[in-house]
């Protein structure tokens, strides 16, 4: 009784254990393994005074039929290139196999709007080749998916996550937009966000203090200035404002590339709670009427305010 093994662990035997006949002098067998390169096979009869014989093969890949990326998924900086990403032919089994009699080309993609690569397309030389290498690139923050395909492969195409960070913060923005409010009542929270230069948000690398003014001579914030802590992204305020008008506030954060963000606020009057009379006192002629005057309605702030409902106004005269 003869045993049959192999030092790899993909080699595999037709048949083992083996069985000479009494009389009889061979047995048969054949050898199969799915893991390239030089596998010592070694038959073992332990009746005999040397039991033992072996004999190195060498496994040579199959046909390439997939794609494989390496050295697998990295975390990337938005806006910097990713370190040497490299694709390889290789066979059903997964050992590296070479494009053969005709050159591989191989297109890759991303799921990212903001993914580049060096080299959309690559080619694997015909021949004694398996390998092509690229670089990747994105703008935006997420787990973009690349995927690199060869069609003329059993397996075409291979998929691979990236990790893209934000780059350093180098601007503001405010949000959720352009408010409108009402004279003398604060807005909704606005916020200010630190970003990197593609829109991604970002954190703070050292503590970020933010000034907020307004153009209007009414205008106020809850706090100011601001400040984002390191590691945070994000700081909140309220503005209020007594003159009606169109102002414009800005958050500055001099430690940035981009200091400043601005946004254009409505500021309507408030419910009307006073008259006024315009253009002013008049020298009259005994007789003759004066020119015309105008009772305006204001609110509390002397912003021309609306009527809610009918307004009656009686006129009397010291005279």
């Amino acid at each position: 009784t003869i045993s049959l093994t192999s030092t790899s662990t993909g080699g595999s035997f037709a048949s083992t254990p083996l069985s000479i006949g009494t009389g009889n002098s061979t047995a048969n067998f054949t050898y199969t393994d799915t893991k390239a390169g030089t596998p010592t096979i070694t038959a073992t009869d332990a009746a005999l005074t040397t039991p033992t014989v072996t004999q190195q093969e060498t496994v040579n890949a199959a046909s390439a039929s997939q794609l494989t990326l390496s050295p697998g998924a990295q975390t990337l900086t938005a806006g910097l290139a990713s370190g040497t990403i490299t694709v390889t032919l290789k066979d059903q089994f997964g050992n590296v196999a070479t494009a053969g009699g005709t050159a591989q080309t191989i297109s890759l993609t991303s799921t990212s709007t903001g993914g580049s690569f060096s080299n959309t397309s690559l080619t694997i030389a015909a021949g004694n080749n398996s390998t092509a290498s690229f670089t990747y690139t994105d703008t935006k923050v997420g787990t973009p998916t690349i995927t690199a395909t060869d069609a003329a492969l059993a397996t075409p195409t291979v998929t691979q996550q990236e990790t893209v960070n934000a780059a350093s913060a180098s601007q503001l923005t405010l949000s959720p937009g352009a408010q409108t409010l009402t004279a003398g009542i604060a807005s909704g929270t606005i916020t200010v966000t630190l970003e990197d230069q593609y829109g991604n948000v970002a954190t703070a690398g050292s503590t970020q203090t933010i000034s907020l003014t307004s153009t209007s001579t009414g205008g106020s914030f809850a706090s100011t200035p601001l400040s984002i802590s390191t590691g945070n992204s994000t700081a909140n305020f309220t503005y209020t404002d007594t003159k009606a008008g169109t102002p414009t506030v800005t958050a500055t954060d001099l430690a940035l590339a981009t200091k400043t963000v601005t946004q254009q606020e409505t500021v309507n009057a408030a419910s009307a709670s006073q008259l006024a009379l315009s253009p002013g006192a008049q020298t009259l002629t005994a007789g003759l009427a004066s020119t015309t005057i105008t009772v305006t309605l204001e609110d509390q702030f002397g912003n021309v305010a609306t009527a809610g409902s009918t307004q009656t106004i009686s006129l009397t005269s010291t005279s």
